[in-house]
């Protein structure tokens, strides 16, 4: 009995000990979502576990309009997306070049070799899972990858 108290405290005393490793993180990446490419920054707070870790990150996706679509009033004076042929067509198309979003991730680190996590991602008006792999470079700089449903998403992750 007194062989499982000793384990047990000394799993919460290294589960302590690690906690310690909460870190700031940022990402540079290239992306693609719902068609569009463009560039995605987001940051925020990776709190750690031993080897596992929850991080809730806010940024942005900034892509480029559609060529020859823009928003233009119509004959009765409401607001519409026009196409190349001066066509009312979906907003999508129109949307602006710079969208908010927030995710939550929950990852397990495999100490020196990658980061396995899962996530969601709410951009819009939509809630969207995603799986991430990230690979150390060197200290506190990697590679990471995110992919989902419409959406992939390659470039830098550094972790302060």
């Amino acid at each position: 009995m007194k062989g499982i108290k000793f384990a047990l405290v000394a799993a919460l005393a290294a589960t302590a000990g690690c906690a310690s490793a909460n870190s700031f993180q940022f990402n540079v990446a290239g992306a693609r979502s719902y068609g569009r490419w463009g560039a995605e920054l987001s940051a925020g707070y990776r709190v750690q576990f031993a080897i596992f870790d929850i991080t809730p990150l806010a940024g942005s996706f900034i892509s480029k309009r559609y060529h020859g679509y823009d928003d233009k009033l119509d004959s009765q004076g409401f607001e519409h997306c026009f196409g190349p042929s001066n066509t009312i067509v979906n907003d999508h198309y129109c949307r602006a070049k710079t969208r908010g979003f927030a995710a939550l991730e929950a990852g397990v680190s495999i100490p020196l070799a990658a980061r396995i996590a899962v996530g969601g991602r709410y951009i819009g008006s939509e809630l969207k899972p995603y799986g991430s792999v990230a690979v150390p470079l060197i200290a506190k700089l990697g590679v990471k990858v995110n992919g989902g449903p419409h959406y992939v998403a390659a470039g830098i992750n550094l972790g302060f």
